[in-house]
């Protein structure tokens, strides 16, 4: 069964971002795997890389941009696998990626320009097998389910001894206006599936 969160996202890929933009050179400086092994020396942890060659990345819950993103910032990595469970949001994804291929092809003279293997895969994180990783990335994703922790467990059963996992997610007070606007369109019509979904929330915030 396709939930409404999955129906969402396959209507409406996310970010919506045209598939020719492509993220800038310095994008990303905070997905960097060294940036974890940086804050690892802080504590009492250890990790079995000194560096981000040969690791093996995970970008769970992708969406549409972040795996190149994370591609561009660790061009010695062994392999990149993007989950989502939105095909058209992998689609524009792969779309984005090969233009990225393109130009990096074009400007092949330039510093910094390789990408690693980058594979696409939909799938439901709840259900998607494919274990073994040296550094996950998970944004945005648990705020979406129910019992984000028990996802969030799950995830984890995927790192290799030592790895990195990276989490990004909202606390619940922070999104709270959002929330109330969300809760009060709904009370006025507003649905998942309404067509020109943007343009009807206009009209219903227009008549207070």
């Amino acid at each position: 069964m396709v939930s409404l969160v999955q129906k969402q996202y396959e209507k409406h890929p996310y970010p919506p971002i045209p598939f020719m933009a492509l993220p800038h050179k310095n994008q990303g400086q905070d997905l960097k795997f060294e940036l974890g092994l940086k804050l690892l020396k802080k504590t009492n942890l250890n990790c079995n890389h000194t560096n981000h060659n040969n690791i093996r990345i995970l970008v769970a819950g992708c969406g549409t941009i972040e795996p190149l993103v994370v591609a561009q910032m660790h061009p010695q990595a062994s392999e990149i696998i993007a989950v989502d469970f939105s095909q058209n949001s992998l689609n524009t994804l792969n779309k984005r990626i090969k233009l990225a291929k393109w130009t990096n092809y074009l400007t092949f003279f330039l510093p910094g320009r390789k990408l690693p293997s980058i594979k696409l895969e939909q799938g439901d994180l709840w259900k998607w097998e494919n274990g073994n990783f040296d550094y996950i990335i998970i944004s945005n994703v648990l705020q979406h389910v129910e019992n984000g922790g028990d996802l969030l467990k799950r995830i984890t059963t995927w790192l290799k001894p030592n790895g990195i996992l990276r989490m990004v997610t909202y606390p619940k007070h922070s999104r709270i206006w959002m929330r109330l606007t969300s809760k009060w369109l709904k009370t006025n019509g507003l649905r998942h599936d309404t067509q020109n979904i943007t343009k009807t929330a206009q009209e219903i915030i227009n008549q207070l």
